[in-house]
């Protein structure tokens, strides 16, 4: 049964209205306007300096995801599935070596600078970083060099990675009660067809999925692992995927579609398939 969503009703206060004597608003008015006049301003014009001060191009690294990031993956000729995963990040690191760039897979204002042949205004950029990662970290990682990332073995996507790059190629398919995929999905078809692109085989219904892989606790669960949604009886009713800090990728419920979103149910718990 879908959780029932209660509007929550407030109440709101009667506006304040100015008590500025109509005379003294008047003169007011005038006064700005030849202020205006004077400076050659509009407050069109002003309104648009606005817009323009507060446009930017967004900084998009690994696990950002939206419209900005399948703009760029159309540009770069990469799948334009909205997440910014392993593919995506080499393909901006290929882009970021053929066209002089700092080659740390991060897309900032002078790599939207080269793709789209335009020079940006100099500006701050808006930074779309993950929110699973502090801002201190996110930096260490742009600055970090590519030797440092292959000593530490990261130029290999991880199967967390694995597992998500292939979820997000089906983002917005539907649910579909008994359906295994490509086109449409059930909870334990999309988890068993996700794990399968990957070289892991699962049985084919949720239940049988929990049987089938071991236990892991919620403190030591980890991007990656499955995580079954229980009854009050115990009985198993929906599994998906852990993305961690609260997030699955998975097919809901009739009427929904894959996508990744916040853990929707309240009792759950965590398995691992086997790798070997």
């Amino acid at each position: 049964m879908s959780p029932v969503h209660v509007r929550a009703v407030g109440r709101h206060r009667r506006p304040t209205t100015s008590r500025l004597p109509h005379a003294a608003a008047t003169a007011a008015t005038a006064a700005l306007s030849g202020i205006l006049a004077l400076t050659g301003a509009s407050t069109a014009g002003a309104h648009d300096t606005v817009r323009a001060s507060a446009s930017g191009t967004p900084t998009l690294r690994y696990d950002s995801a939206g419209d900005a990031v399948r703009d760029l993956q159309k540009r770069l000729g990469v799948p334009a599935t909205g997440w910014f995963g392993p593919d995506t990040r080499e393909a901006v690191r290929r882009f970021e070596t053929e066209n002089g760039l700092v080659v740390n897979g991060v897309v900032g204002r002078r790599t939207w600078a080269k793709l789209s042949g335009e020079t940006p205004a100099p500006q701050a950029d808006i930074v779309a970083r993950p929110a699973s990662r502090p801002d201190a970290e996110a930096r260490a990682e742009e600055n970090r060099p590519d030797s440092d990332r292959a000593s530490r073995g990261e130029q290999r996507p991880s199967l967390a990675d694995r597992l998500f790059e292939e979820a997000a190629r089906h983002v917005g398919k539907p649910y579909s009660y008994g359906s295994t995929g490509p086109g449409s999905f059930d909870c334990s078809g999309f988890t068993g067809y996700v794990f399968r692109q990957v070289g892991i085989n699962l049985p084919r219904s949720s239940q049988d999925q929990r049987n089938a892989v071991p236990r892991v606790s919620a403190e030591n669960a980890r991007p990656g692992d499955l995580m079954f949604s229980h009854d009050s009886s115990g009985r198993v009713f929906h599994v998906a995927i852990y993305a961690g800090d609260g997030r699955i990728w998975d097919s809901p419920r009739p009427g929904e579609t894959v996508g990744k979103r916040a853990i929707w149910t309240q009792r759950y718990t965590f398995g691992r398939p086997a790798t070997d």
